[in-house]
């Protein structure tokens, strides 16, 4: 278990410090007028991508689990509030919402990381209750 939160956090965080750093260089393409990830944001974005995608698997094949665990009405309260972050990070990208999208941005994180936390759990209790 150790070794996969280690690489999903590394490759989140490898991303991110790449796209936060101060970068000159032109956009591939725009969302908007104030965003447009340059070659190097690109390659952060799909490390950030990788490691919330590897997590969006794993966090769907553990579901029944995080259901029994966490109880239906907790999980779909935070599911629903995930997409709804989601959808404001695509209106906020769109509109040029900079407070929006930063605000949106660390909801969904918390939230994905509640799952992913609450996976790895039922992962370690159901291989503590096989020994």
């Amino acid at each position: 278990m150790g070794k996969n939160v280690a690489i999903f956090a590394s490759l989140f965080l490898v991303g991110l410090i790449i796209l936060i750093w101060p970068d000159k260089s032109n956009s591939v393409f725009r969302f908007n007028e104030s965003h447009g990830p340059s070659v190097i944001d690109l390659i952060g974005l799909i490390l950030i991508f990788l490691s919330w995608g590897a997590s969006m698997l794993m966090i769907i094949n553990r579901w029944k689990g995080i259901i029994e665990k966490s109880g239906l009405k907790k999980v779909y309260i935070l599911l629903s509030l995930y997409l709804l972050f989601v959808v404001g990070i695509i209106l906020a990208l769109a509109n040029s919402i900079d407070w929006v999208l930063w605000l949106f941005s660390g909801g969904a994180l918390m939230i994905n990381i509640l799952f992913v936390t609450i996976a790895f759990q039922i992962k370690e209790a159901r291989l503590i209750s096989k020994q």
